[in-house]
């Protein structure tokens, strides 16, 4: 027998002194601890669940796989001194996702690792919204200090918290859902000009509607009236001062 030969004879005495004979001696085996350094998969869920790789050292002796506090010993097979396969137990998922705790099975006992596996639900498929069609846009202008209604037309508008009016790049929110056919838009403040328009129900799919535009013109403000006093019968003409380019081809009426 070899000094640093990992088999040794086993003997068995009674007094210290006297050791079984030579014909029956037993023969035991040092072996090295199985070394489980690495995982593949280690994320998985209920709908892509495989069988893993475990990488590693002395894996030969590795008899069986066990997760968590699942009692079911998962069988190893191709396995080598430096890796084994085994298939993994199906989980229910409750809540965020689970770690699970990998131990190997030898022939003299259970082994613990460091490694785990991890299952996560399974990914959410988005539900496949339809985008509306806009039919008519009424007006096609307002202040840019926002605050006005606007009402489109159209067809597929659904009431729900997703659904918004595009200004260009501003979204409205502030959405009040008429019918699947109409819906009424509050404007948002936005600096004047023209933007492309459009309704979305929040889906990711490209809206059908042919284009719209939307113009923003500046506010009316007033600088001074002139006269600044009239009679109580009515009938004074006034003039008023400021900026009316927001006005341009409206009929404007003045309210006192």
């Amino acid at each position: 027998q070899k000094e640093n030969s990992p088999r040794v004879n086993v003997t068995v005495t009674n007094n210290g002194v006297d050791f079984t004979h030579t014909s029956s001696l037993t023969e035991y085996e040092y072996t090295h601890r199985p070394d489980a350094s690495l995982v593949w998969p280690s994320w998985m869920n209920e709908e892509n669940r495989t069988s893993i790789a475990i990488k590693g050292k002395g894996l030969s002796r590795v008899e069986a796989c066990l997760f968590g506090i699942v009692k079911h010993r998962y069988h190893a097979f191709n396995a080598t001194d430096n890796s084994i396969h085994c298939d993994v137990p199906p989980v229910v998922f409750e809540g965020p996702p689970q770690f699970i705790p990998i131990f190997l099975a030898l022939e003299n006992g259970v082994l613990g690792t460091d490694l785990d596996i991890r299952y996560e639900a399974p990914p959410v498929i988005p539900e496949t919204i339809k985008e509306p069609i806009v039919a008519a846009v009424e007006p096609r202008s307002g202040a840019s200090a926002g605050g006005g209604w606007i009402r489109v037309t159209g067809e597929g508008f659904l009431s729900r918290a997703e659904l918004a009016c595009k200004f260009g790049e501003t979204a409205s929110r502030e959405v009040q859902h008429v019918s699947s056919e109409e819906v009424l838009c509050k404007l948002p403040r936005h600096l004047p000009g023209k933007v492309k328009f459009s309704v979305t129900n929040g889906g990711m799919e490209e809206g059908k509607s042919k284009l719209f535009e939307f113009t923003f013109v500046s506010d009316v403000s007033i600088t001074s009236i002139f006269p600044s006093s009239g009679s109580v019968e009515g009938g004074t003409i006034t003039r008023m001062y400021g900026s009316f380019s927001a006005l341009a081809g409206i009929q404007p009426k003045c309210k006192f």
